[in-house]
């Protein structure tokens, strides 16, 4: 990020808190002017919390327009299909090698660590291929997969 953009950023941040800091002075101002109420208060209290209220609302929305300009670092969402590793097999793909070995694995009725300690990968990656599969075959619990993947032959017979 350039050093402009950092400007811009911390810039907007500052004006909104101005504006914040102008509605806490609004608030303080009233309620000095309900708990005092002396001679000339109106004429003392009234523009002073007129400014303040359209102040604060005019420095957080100028705050917030800045910051609406300044382009954001990461994008957010999932991850184009540009920006993953690989990419997601489609229906008529075959499956690939470590979608082979887990599907082998988790017929076996090994859990997610287990499977995960075998092949050398993390727990999450066992969940998210496990998840992707039965999306995939459109399997509702882990037997419908496994008798789904052997009906289609990625499985043997026993």
């Amino acid at each position: 990020m350039s050093e402009k953009v950092h400007y811009k950023k911390y810039l907007g941040w500052i004006v909104v808190l101005g504006g914040g800091v102008c509605y806490l002075l609004l608030i303080w101002v009233f309620i000095v002017w309900l708990t005092w109420r002396g001679p000339g208060s109106s004429s003392m209290f009234g523009p002073a919390m007129v400014v303040l209220l359209f102040g604060g609302s005019a420095l957080i929305k100028k705050g917030l327009l800045i910051l609406s300009q300044v382009p954001s670092v990461k994008p957010l969402g999932k991850p184009s299909q540009s920006q993953r590793k690989e990419p997601i097999p489609t229906e008529s793909s075959e499956l690939t090698q470590e979608e082979k070995e887990i599907l082998q694995l988790l017929s076996e009725d090994l859990g997610n660590m287990e499977i995960a300690n075998r092949l050398g990968i993390s727990i999450g990656q066992v969940s998210v291929t496990r998840f992707s599969l039965m999306k995939r075959f459109k399997a509702d619990n882990l037997s419908d997969l496994v008798k789904k993947t052997r009906e289609e032959g990625y499985l043997p017979s026993n």
